[in-house]
C-alpha cells in the first residue's frame, strides 16, 4: 500500500514538473517573440524616419515625386486620371507636369488627361491615382507603399534575428 501511495506521488510530482517546464518554455517563447517584435518595430520606425527624410529633401522629393506620378499614371488606363496630393505638394506636382509635358513624357497636360486634386492631409508624400469612372485607384504614397514592402522586409528581418540569435 505504501509503495503504490508513493508510485502515485511520484507520478504526480513528475506530472507537474513536466507541466511547470512546459509552461516556463511557453513563457520563456513568449519573451523571446516580445523582444523579437520590438526589434522588428524599432526597424520599422527607422525605416520611416527616412522617408520622412526623403520628403524634408526638396531635391530627392521632387525626383520622387516625379517616378511616383508616372508610375500611378502608367497604372491605369483611362483617358482622365485625377491625382490627389497633399496641399503642399500644390506647386511641385504643377511644375513636375509643365515640365513633362514640355518633354512629351507620361504627365501629358495637353490631352487633358491628367487633373490634380490636393487634400489638406500630409500623408507623407506621394499621390493616388483614381480613373474617370472612379473604378481604378492606384494608392501611390509613401505611406502605402511602406506598408507593401514591410510584409516582404518584416519576414527579412524577423529571419536575420533569428540567424543572430542562434
Amino acid at each position: 500500500m505504501r509503495e503504490e501511495i508513493l508510485a502515485k506521488a511520484r507520478d504526480k510530482a513528475k506530472k507537474l514538473r513536466e507541466r511547470e517546464i512546459s509552461l516556463a518554455n511557453v513563457e520563456a517563447r513568449r519573451i523571446v517573440l516580445m523582444a523579437r517584435e520590438g526589434s522588428v518595430q524599432k526597424v520599422c520606425e527607422r525605416i520611416r524616419s527616412e522617408l520622412h527624410a526623403i520628403r524634408a529633401d526638396a531635391v530627392a522629393y521632387r525626383r520622387s515625386l516625379a517616378v511616383l506620378m508616372k508610375e500611378s499614371l502608367a497604372a491605369i488606363d483611362s483617358p482622365q486620371i485625377q491625382l490627389t496630393l497633399a496641399e503642399q505638394d500644390q506647386k511641385l506636382a504643377g511644375a513636375l507636369l509643365l515640365e513633362s509635358s514640355r518633354d512629351e513624357k507620361v504627365l501629358s497636360t495637353s490631352n487633358g488627361r491628367v487633373k490634380l486634386k490636393f487634400n489638406g492631409a500630409h500623408d507623407g508624400g506621394g499621390c493616388i491615382a483614381d480613373s474617370d469612372d472612379g473604378r481604378v485607384v492606384f494608392d501611390n504614397t509613401y505611406a502605402r507603399r511602406f506598408e507593401q514592402a514591410m510584409r516582404t522586409l518584416r519576414a527579412n528581418i524577423i529571419e536575420e534575428i533569428v540567424k543572430r540569435h542562434e
